[in-house]
């Protein structure tokens, strides 16, 4: 009888993940975000998570910029919808800002603090992404 063997595959996650606080709409953080620290995010479609045991599939607001001088792309993406949290073990953040690209640690320093200057920010933190149970979601961007 031939023995069976399992393939385990792990997805890599190859961007920076910063939790954002703050109680005001998608587009005013957003605004901000491009008026104080330089940014050009637009609104793109909307993340659709599809879950086959629901009839309510969340929807999250997103938000794209590339600055194709530093090969960096950045998502700022809400937590919340009215049909749930995309990260629901994360509910303390409003917003996530996914970047890729090359980053040094002190530049990510550099932008969270950036970051809590903003009006309407009450706080900005690293987030480990290999710690969230639903990280799969972020493949989807």
């Amino acid at each position: 009888m031939a023995k069976k063997q399992k393939l385990k595959i792990e997805e890599e996650y190859e961007f920076t993940l910063i939790g954002i606080s703050s109680h005001v709409k998608d587009y005013k953080i957003c605004s901000a975000f491009n008026n104080e620290l330089d940014f050009n995010f637009v609104r793109i479609d909307d993340l659709e998570i599809h879950s086959p045991n629901s009839e309510n599939n969340p929807s999250f607001c997103t938000f794209f910029f590339e600055n194709e001088e530093n090969h960096t792309k950045y998502y700022l993406i809400s937590n919340k919808s009215e049909n749930g949290y995309l990260i629901p073990e994360d509910k303390n953040s409003d917003y996530f800002l996914i970047i890729y690209g090359p980053f040094e640690d002190s530049e990510i320093t550099s932008l969270i603090s950036e970051i809590k200057a903003v009006d309407n920010v009450i706080t900005a933190y690293e987030t480990d992404v290999n710690k969230l149970k639903s990280k799969q979601v972020f493949l989807l961007l």
